[in-house]
């Protein structure tokens, strides 16, 4: 059977807040007490419904959206695992004859199937230790390029190729490539519009002359290999 709830004081929130853990041996996740109460008012509405033929969906439906409230719109995996291990717990304590594992299962099948049908929501992929420590590094240094001005940039560039340092040249180009794409955002959206306005008047052009001589005006393609 899951533990008692226990009330422990949340260090981030300030508000009073349950503990429930998955299993007898550890409490992994805390919520806010009014996010407790909409789990179990989820859960007695899918308990009612898995005893119901008639508006049994209807009842689903409502009940998936208690979960998917206290989930949110994008969860973290650490967060949607959190919601999981409460309202497992919540589960056991609701229905005493409910083993751990048959409240994981219910949470997989029942719970999870409406999350997705009804909401689509899904269990994120999880973000291991050494995935995290990389993507902090990569934002590290890309502050550390940002602080350099264009001129600047170039320079360094410029230094990197006299000494044939092809690593720090290739970051050093990265952080300019960056750049442009950023500041040719608007003029490449700009161009989209006027290219397409331009695609919508010539559809109908059947002047074989004024054609050519449109073509004539325009630059090459340029073909880029594969």
């Amino acid at each position: 059977m899951a533990n008692k709830p226990n009330k422990v004081a949340n260090p981030f929130e300030g508000a009073v807040v349950q503990v429930v853990s998955e299993s007898t041996k550890t409490a992994k996740f805390a919520l806010p007490v009014e996010q407790l109460s909409i789990i179990d008012s989820a859960l007695e509405g899918f308990f009612e419904a898995d005893s119901m033929v008639f508006d049994a969906k209807t009842i689903m439906r409502k009940s998936a959206g208690g979960i998917a409230k206290v989930l949110g719109i994008a969860p973290t995996y650490a967060h949607w695992m959190g919601v999981r291990d409460v309202t497992i717990g919540r589960m056991m304590a609701m229905k005493s004859s409910m083993s751990e594992e048959t409240a994981k299962t219910y949470w997989e099948k029942v719970i999870g199937g409406a999350l997705k049908a009804e909401f689509q929501l899904e269990k994120p992929k999880s973000v291991s230790a050494s995935a995290e420590k990389k993507r902090l590094q990569r934002e590290a240094e890309a502050k550390k390029y940002e602080k350099f001005t264009d001129s600047q940039l170039l320079e360094k560039a410029k230094e990197c190729a006299n000494k044939l340092y092809e690593v720090g040249l290739a970051k050093f180009k990265a952080e300019i490539k960056r750049r442009d794409k950023d500041n040719n955002t608007e003029l490449v959206e700009a161009c989209k519009v006027v290219r397409g306005e331009i695609v919508s008047r010539l559809r109908g052009v059947l002047n074989l002359e004024l054609l050519e001589e449109i073509r004539d005006m325009l630059p090459e393609v340029v073909i880029k290999a594969e």
